[in-house]
C-alpha cells in the first residue's frame, strides 16, 4: 500500500511539473511588462540630457491585448500592436510601422536617430520617478504670461557679495524686468524690456536705454517669461518626476523641500515651501555652463497675476542705438 501510494505522488507531481511548465511557455513575460513606461532620459552620443528641463514628457504604455499607446506632451498616438522577442520590444503604429527597442530590466531604448537614444522606465521602477507630479508643476501651472503674471524675488551667488532683487511683469508677448543690485549702502537700477519683437535695456534713473535686438517670440519657445531666470528654474522641473522630499532648514525654520538632481547640462535644484505651500525659496547647483557662478539661492516674495501694463509703455525714455 504504501508503495502504491508513493507511486501516486510521483505521478502527481509530474503532472504538476508539466502543468507548470506548459503556463510559462504561455505567458513568459513577468507581470511587470504591461502598464506604462515614463521617459527618464534622453542621450545623444554620450550627452545624457532630462526630458523634464526640456520641456518633454512621453509615456509609452503596452496593454495585455497586445495593443498600446504613445504619448507625446498630452498628444497620443495608439500603437496597432506590440511584440516582445528576446530583449527587443517592437512597436507597431496603425500604418504598420515598426519601431524596434531595445529591452532589457523594465527599461525601453527607443532610438530616435542615429546616437540619440530615449529611456523609457516602467512605472514600478524607481527611474521612472515618483506617481504623482509635484507640487513644482502646479506652482507652475499658475503662471501664465497668456493671463497676465507678476514675479518678485531676489537672489544671491556664491561668488559675489551682492543681492539682486527683481520684479518682474509679463503679459502675452511684453516683458518687464526690473533689476535692482545692492551692494552695500549702493544700488544700481536696470530694466530688460521685451516689446514688439525688440529687447531694450532701459535705465530708469536717468530714463535713457537702448535697443539690443529684434527678436521674434519663436526665439523664446512663444512663452516670454522664458526670458526670466526664475521662470526658467521653475520651467526646468516643473515636468519632472524624479525627485524626492525632505526636509530642510534655514536659520532655523523648517521647510519641505522637493529634490531634483541634476544630470548632464542640468544643475541640483532644490524647491522649498513653507506650511502653507507657497514656493519660497530654490536652491540650484554649480552649472556645468558657468561654475564660476556657483550656487544660486532665491527667496521668492510673490507669484501672482497682479502685473502692471503701465511699465510696457517707454515712451517717457530717451532710446539709442
Amino acid at each position: 500500500m504504501r508503495e502504491k501510494f508513493s507511486v501516486v505522488i510521483l505521478v502527481l507531481m509530474i503532472i504538476c511539473a508539466i502543468c507548470i511548465s506548459v503556463c510559462a511557455g504561455q505567458d513568459a513575460e513577468p507581470a511587470s511588462l504591461y502598464g506604462d513606461y515614463i521617459l527618464y532620459s534622453m542621450v545623444y552620443s554620450e550627452t545624457q540630457m532630462n526630458p523634464g528641463s526640456m520641456g518633454i514628457t512621453s509615456i509609452i504604455t503596452l496593454n495585455e491585448d497586445g495593443t498600446g499607446a504613445m504619448d507625446m506632451n498630452g498628444g497620443t498616438t495608439p500603437l496597432a500592436k506590440w511584440t516582445l522577442d528576446g530583449e527587443t520590444i517592437t512597436l507597431v503604429n496603425q500604418n504598420g510601422d515598426e519601431m524596434p527597442c531595445g529591452f532589457t530590466n523594465g527599461i525601453i531604448a527607443l532610438e530616435m536617430s542615429e546616437n540619440y537614444i530615449w529611456y523609457y522606465a516602467h512605472e514600478s521602477l524607481p527611474e521612472a520617478g515618483n506617481p504623482e507630479p509635484s507640487h513644482l508643476s502646479e506652482v507652475f501651472e499658475k503662471i501664465d504670461a497668456a493671463e497676465g503674471a507678476h514675479l518678485q524675488y531676489e537672489y544671491s551667488v556664491d561668488y559675489m557679495n551682492s543681492i539682486s532683487v527683481f520684479d518682474v511683469h509679463a503679459k502675452d508677448g511684453s516683458f518687464y524686468s526690473l533689476r535692482t543690485t545692492k551692494l552695500g549702502a549702493r544700488e544700481s537700477h536696470t530694466v530688460i524690456c521685451f516689446l514688439e519683437n525688440t529687447a531694450y535695456d532701459l535705465y530708469p534713473d536717468d530714463k535713457t536705454g537702448s535697443v539690443v535686438a529684434e527678436l521674434s517670440t519663436d526665439v523664446i519657445a512663444g512663452d516670454v517669461l522664458m526670458l526670466d531666470d526664475l521662470y526658467k528654474a521653475i520651467h526646468g522641473c516643473a515636468l519632472r518626476r524624479d525627485f524626492t522630499e525632505e526636509t530642510r532648514e534655514i536659520d532655523g525654520v523648517s521647510y519641505k523641500v522637493e529634490f531634483f538632481p541634476g544630470s548632464g547640462f542640468d544643475t541640483d535644484a532644490a524647491f522649498y515651501y513653507d506650511e502653507q505651500g507657497n514656493l519660497v525659496h530654490i536652491l540650484t547647483g554649480v552649472s556645468a555652463m558657468n561654475p564660476d557662478l556657483g550656487d544660486i539661492f532665491y527667496t521668492i516674495h510673490g507669484i501672482g497675476t497682479d502685473f502692471d501694463s503701465s511699465l510696457f509703455d517707454i515712451s517717457g525714455y530717451t532710446i539709442g542705438e
